[in-house]
């Protein structure tokens, strides 16, 4: 025996709700699982920044995160990997080179630049 047209249709808007829910979850799943991967690559180009730029922590993620959203319009992470790769003989495209050497001068400059306060 199958059951009332009402009870489909009830079973249907109840599994509706559900199904995009359950697709909402996997999206959020699989972007913390590229964050969790990433982090580590991230990381070590923090540190080739550090080294190169002789800079501490804070300033060389200033730099990092400069330099793809405001300067090339690449994803944080693909310019991560590309400065990870130089350290084994690995390219850096160049506009992306130019982009974040014009972000290390900057933020050495701004280390140099007494505050406003100091000014005074």
């Amino acid at each position: 025996m199958s059951p009332p047209p009402d009870a489909e249709q009830h079973g249907a808007a109840v599994l509706s709700p559900l199904a995009a829910d359950v697709e909402e979850l996997r999206r959020e799943n699989t972007q913390l699982r590229q964050a969790l991967v990433t982090r580590s690559t991230v990381d070590q180009a923090r540190g080739v920044l550090m080294a190169v730029g002789s800079c501490g922590a804070d300033r060389a993620w200033e730099v990092l995160v400069d330099t793809p959203h405001q300067r090339t319009n690449i994803k944080l992470r693909h310019i991560a990997e590309k400065i990870v790769a130089s350290t084994d003989g690995g390219e850096i495209p160049a506009a992306v080179g130019a982009a974040l050497k014009r972000s290390l001068a900057r933020q050495s400059s701004s280390l140099r630049a007494p505050a406003s306060s100091d000014r005074a």
